[in-house]
């Protein structure tokens, strides 16, 4: 299972939306600029799932359940999303 430990080591990450379309990454060894929200997201009362392209074209994911934020942000994440 090395991708839980990798995913364990991670530590905190801090997701920062610049805009409607543009959003920064950032953890404690590296800082995302730049990244862009894809067409489709994964959204759920309980669950988000976030899909962006990095400036270099790679795929990223983040999976952010109910309890990573306050509910009122996570709601209010979701409502963005789903009125994209």
């Amino acid at each position: 299972m090395e991708w839980v430990r990798r995913w364990k080591a991670r530590g905190l990450e801090v997701l920062r939306c610049q805009d409607s379309e543009r959003w920064s990454l950032d953890a404690s060894d590296f800082t995302l600029g730049g990244l862009k929200l894809e067409t489709n997201q994964f959204v759920t009362r309980r669950l988000v799932i976030l899909y962006f392209k990095t400036t270099a074209g790679k795929a990223l994911i983040r999976v952010l359940p109910a309890d990573a934020l306050p509910a009122g942000q996570h709601r209010l994440l979701r409502q963005l999303l789903i009125a994209r």
